[in-house]
């Protein structure tokens, strides 16, 4: 189990607040009053639950939901009592909200006081957030994941989810609690834990302050890893075989924002240690493996960096419907953000070595409610003092287009590119890959040192069921293929191809939290490739959020994923 993707697995939003709560018949606009008090209104997923025979599971869920306490929401806020009214602060914190995984939606009223100040009235409405993802096959092992949880502990706006997976040796356990408003504060606190394939246990810790809104004027970050894992090496025409990979992480850095609202920078300044080490498994062991070779390439390594951050950002938002989701709005991320990271590591500290580390990020976004898109760049390397070239280069690529073509038909077409080149960190990437991958091929051999795959998916909303569910159905092509690169075992293949339908549901009507059931099957030749069904929660709280191939993320080093503060990301 990867434990950077199990805190993930807790992020879970959606929905739209009831008409009513929209009016604003005796509101005014928030033009610099004082804030004389602020009243918090969360309201549970469904107000006035149905007590017909059919409703019944939906009603269940409802009654056993607790709704999130005033006090998170209020920590999560960018206004308090005392300071003046802004209407871009009251904008960008009902975003903030929305953006939560455990709120469906938010509406801020304001209404004038006798005195010249106002009032604040903060209207939410809760998410079902159960937690609810696996993974099964056509092909032995049937099942090989299952992930259950909570995304809204007690209404206390934090996630608990467990995580179980089926490896050829052992059976792997995990589990990740995120806090979102972590000791009533706008900070995050990620706690995670696994045991995995090699029998050793793993560990993360994240606490943050993340960059919301560019009405912040800093945000900061502290992490520690410890991770031991099993990690595979596909080969095309045989058994995959693995390495041990250690790897060790500490973090810590602050940014500080320049600049107004709307188009500011960010400079950052951050410590970081980062240790990397591959071994042969105490069993398992496959006698056709050049396990030598292997490890002279993967040789440990430490690094202790000072780095240096910067952000520019040029963003707006604005509401799309029914884009990525069966029936509801999301907000939409347009404009321009440009990430460049420079580190120098040194040598001495418990033989670390001495190199420069660089990345860089580039998303581009326009559109409107009918029609997005957006491509996303992110690249990285390093080179060791007195190396003749850089290694470690890690790349990815993403261009995604959403078109509403009529009122209940949307298509969705994804290009993506991912590699790697010169690493010294195990690392190659699947065709089967789900997220970055061709649907159909999660039990293919075939892998690589880089990967592209083309995705379109015809989605129709198909109605409200009892007034109470959302339904959608969808039909999906995919194809793609890997290139062997300086991988070793890797494959060159020709392009394969994947097709397959799902059933989409969302509850309560408007929710953007989707409950997904896929069945993909392979088209083209492949010797061990099956149909297969997917199970997943996706929630997308705003398009255009930075998203990569988990795969591609974890053959990074983890200062370049730890550097950015964007939420959500």
């Amino acid at each position: 189990m990867r434990i950077r993707c199990a805190a993930a697995l807790a992020l879970l939003t959606a929905g739209a607040l009831p008409a009513a709560a929209q009016d604003v018949p005796y509101g005014v606009a928030c033009a610099g009053q004082r804030i004389s008090a602020i009243t918090v209104r969360p309201l549970p997923p469904l107000e006035h639950p149905s007590k017909n025979w059919w409703d019944t599971p939906v009603s269940m869920m409802n009654s056993s939901h607790t709704t999130t306490k005033a006090g998170v929401i209020s920590a999560l806020l960018l206004f308090q009592v005392g300071e003046p009214c802004i209407e871009y602060q009251r904008l960008e914190s009902e975003r903030v909200l929305r953006a939560q995984p455990f709120i469906a939606d938010a509406h801020i009223e304001v209404y004038a006081d006798s005195g010249g100040t106002v009032s604040v009235i903060v209207n939410t409405q809760d998410e079902f957030t159960f937690i609810l993802a696996g993974r099964f096959s056509g092909r032995s092992p049937y099942v090989t994941s299952l992930t259950v949880g909570d995304g809204d502990l007690g209404g206390s706006g934090s996630s608990l989810a467990v995580n179980w997976t089926h490896t050829v040796d052992r059976e792997g356990f995990g589990a990740a609690f995120t806090s979102y408003a972590f000791l009533g504060n706008p900070w995050q606190l990620q706690l995670a834990a696994a045991r995995g394939a090699t029998g050793v246990s793993s560990y993360l810790g994240d606490i943050s302050h993340p960059f919301y809104s560019d009405a912040q004027r800093n945000a900061w970050r502290g992490s520690v890893v410890d991770a031991t894992l099993l990690t595979p090496f596909q080969r095309a025409d045989t058994a995959a075989f693995s390495l041990i990979e250690e790897r060790q992480f500490f973090y810590a850095g602050s940014a500080q924002r320049l600049g107004k609202p709307g188009s500011v920078t960010l400079l950052g300044l951050a410590l970081s240690s980062e240790y990397d080490a591959s071994s042969v498994p105490p069993t398992g062991v496959d006698s056709t493996v050049d396990y030598d070779s292997l490890l002279a390439r993967y040789a440990p390594r430490r690094s202790v960096r000072l780095n240096l951050l910067a952000q520019y950002r040029h963003l707006a938002y604005q509401r799309g419907v029914r884009l990525a989701t069966v029936n509801s709005s999301q907000d939409i991320r347009t404009g321009v953000e440009f990430d460049a990271h420079l580190a120098r590591g040194f040598g001495g500290f418990d033989k670390s070595v001495a190199d420069v580390f660089a990345s860089s990020g580039l998303f581009l976004g326009a559109g409107s409610r009918l029609s997005f898109t957006y491509l996303q760049l992110l690249f990285e390397a390093r080179r060791g003092d007195g190396a003749e070239a850089w290694t470690d280069a890690i790349g990815s690529a993403r261009a995604r287009w959403y078109h509403r073509v009529t009122e209940t038909n949307t298509l969705i077409f994804d290009g993506e590119f991912g590699g790697g080149w010169r690493t010294t960190r195990p690392f190659e990437l699947n065709i089967g890959q789900p997220d970055g991958g061709v649907r159909g091929y999660g039990a293919s051999h075939d892998a690589g040192g880089s990967r592209a795959a083309i995705k379109l998916e015809d989605r129709w909303f198909a109605g409200t069921m009892r007034n109470r569910v959302d339904l959608g159905l969808a039909a999906f092509v995919d194809a793609g293929k890997v290139w062997a690169g300086d991988v070793p075992y890797g494959t060159t293949t020709p392009v394969k191809v994947g097709v397959g339908v799902g059933l989409l549901a969302a509850t309560p009507v408007g929710s953007r939290r989707t409950y997904r059931m896929d069945i993909a099957f392979p088209v083209s030749p492949d010797k061990y490739a099956r149909w297969e069904v997917r199970l997943t929660v996706i929630n997308i709280a705003e398009l255009g959020a930075i998203l990569e191939p988990i795969d591609v993320r974890f053959g990074r080093e983890f200062v370049s994923t730890s550097a950015s503060y964007t939420y959500p990301r």
